[in-house]
């Protein structure tokens, strides 16, 4: 008896779980939204399901379709707050200290990424921390992933209040950006943090983009105008034709990778590289993927047993 009420414990859960209301990882407590525009919400529901969506004075609904997926625009507010934003269906979810003002994208490379701590690089970091207390700025950073298609949602993320606490992992020319924009104009700031240090602009560009851009017509040509998942493929599998032709047509196995850390292996056959040097000038030239190199050291008798650095 205790099995079988246990099974349909399991399979009630199982249904709330299927007729939950859900949204992007964006709509979280302590969110911003912009203010004087319309305000999209969205998200995702069991087919035809009415939503219900409540925000300050205002009440709309709107209907999933047949996929589960649901949009509605509500009507523009002012900067002010903080409101709660309620989202209800089948079930109900409540978004507290939502402020409204302006909302910014904060994107880029290592000069965008660089928080206020922990890199050390900002002068009197550990003062600005100290007296970063400005409730009406908040910051979304944005999870690092890649993906090859477009995504509906990100695998994470939440807004946190710009306070002491929180502030050394808010970007830092992020937030002096943000706490001039406050002072000056007196509106709740918004920053979503979607900077990857390192990273090329051609990463952040879709092909329709270059398209646009006379300077790239020429190497766009020369480009499949296929899928990044087709393309991901074919050059898996040239690379895989690359090592076939440097091994003989033998691929490379884990037993075998395991031994080449020991200094008694015979390299005698691998290329030989110039360090420093360009890589696209030297075997295996063109060859994407994982490298091993190996390079011997000769340590002389008087520095033998020494501390010493690599």
């Amino acid at each position: 008896m205790g099995k079988l009420f246990l099974f349909v414990l399991f399979l009630q859960s199982g249904l709330c779980l299927i007729a939950q209301i859900k949204l992007p990882a964006f709509f979280s407590d302590n969110m911003v939204l912009q203010r004087e525009h319309t305000i999209p919400v969205w998200g995702w529901a069991s087919p035809k399901e009415k939503i219900t969506v409540l925000f300050n004075k205002q009440s709309k609904t709107a209907m999933s379709d047949k996929a589960g997926k649901w949009k509605l625009d509500l009507a523009p507010e002012n900067a002010g707050g903080p409101y709660t934003l309620t989202i209800k269906g089948k079930n109900t979810i409540v978004i507290n200290d939502v402020l409204m003002g302006d909302v910014w994208v904060c994107s880029g490379q290592s000069n965008m990424e660089m928080p206020i701590g922990d890199w050390g690089y900002i002068n009197n970091y550990q003062a600005e921390i100290n007296s970063a207390d400005y409730p009406a700025i908040r910051q979304f950073i944005v999870p690092k992933t890649t993906s090859l298609t477009t995504q509906t949602t990100l695998p994470g993320g939440s807004w946190t209040i710009c306070n002491p606490k929180n502030a050394a992992a808010f970007s830092a020319t992020a937030y002096f950006f943000a706490r001039s924009l406050y002072k000056e104009l007196k509106v709740p700031i918004g920053l979503i943090n979607a900077s990857w240090g390192g990273t090329q602009v051609e990463s952040w560009t879709s092909r329709a983009a270059f398209e646009t851009v006379p300077d790239f017509k020429g190497p766009l040509a020369a480009m499949p105008a296929i899928s990044q998942v087709e393309y991901l493929r074919m050059q898996k599998e040239k690379a895989n034709e690359k090592i076939q032709t440097i091994r003989g047509k033998q691929m490379v196995t884990a037993n075998e990778i395991s031994t080449w850390k020991s200094s008694r292996y015979n390299d005698a056959a691998w290329y030989t590289m110039q360090v420093p040097g360009l890589w696209e000038q030297q075997e295996p030239g063109s060859f994407d993927g994982i490298v091993w190199l190996r390079k011997n050291i000769t340590i002389s008798t008087q520095d033998a047993g020494k501390p010493a650095v690599l």
